[in-house]
Parts: C-alpha cells; structure tokens; sequence
C-alpha cells in the first residue's frame, strides 16, 4: 500500500492507531486521521488539546514509550473491547463534528 489511498485503507482496517504530535503543534492533521478512522487512538498527552478533544472520551493519552506499551497491551485486551470501542465511536464523531466545523466555518 503506498500513497494516500493505501494509508486511507490501512486506516479504516484498523483498530487501533497510535499517532505522536509534532513539537510544535497540537492536534494536527493526523490526530484528526486517526480519529476519524474509528480506531482507538493512542496520542502524546497534550498540555493544549484542541476544544472538546478529552483523555479517555475520545482518545486516549500516553506520557512515554512505556506508558503507551502499557496502554496498547491493556486496549487490545477481550476484557476492555467494549470501552476501546465505545472511546473509538466517540472520537470519530468528534472528527467529523471538527472537520464539518472547519469546512463552514
């Protein structure tokens, strides 16, 4: 898969995705991605999230290489489907609401 229609697919395939956000900014284009993708997103914890954007609503934050391990072996679990899934519908409502926000206004 190369170019922008194979990391769509391998995306949407996905259930769980785990992104880093750049130095310099919060919330980018591929935290939007991923959240839109209707995976369980794992992102760097943010000191300025974009509005709206919860820990543990809509996604959820790791502090280190370790800390995110820890989440990804814990996430992937049968036990905690039910939540992974229902924090992964909520944070793929808020990229479309945040993405429809952006186009019209």
């Amino acid at each position: 898969m190369y170019g922008t229609a194979g990391y769509i697919r391998l995306l949407l395939r996905s259930k769980l995705v785990v992104t880093c956000n750049p130095n310099t900014y919060e919330g980018d284009s591929r935290l939007l991605e991923a959240l839109a993708s209707g995976a369980l997103v794992l992102a760097d914890a943010m000191r300025d999230p974009p509005p709206g954007l919860e820990n543990g609503e809509h996604l959820l934050w790791y502090e280190d290489t370790d800390d995110m391990l820890q989440k990804v072996r814990h996430w992937t679990q049968p036990a905690a489907q039910r939540r992974a899934d229902a924090i992964a519908e909520r944070g793929a409502a808020y990229a479309r609401n945040r993405s429809v926000a952006n186009l019209i206004g």
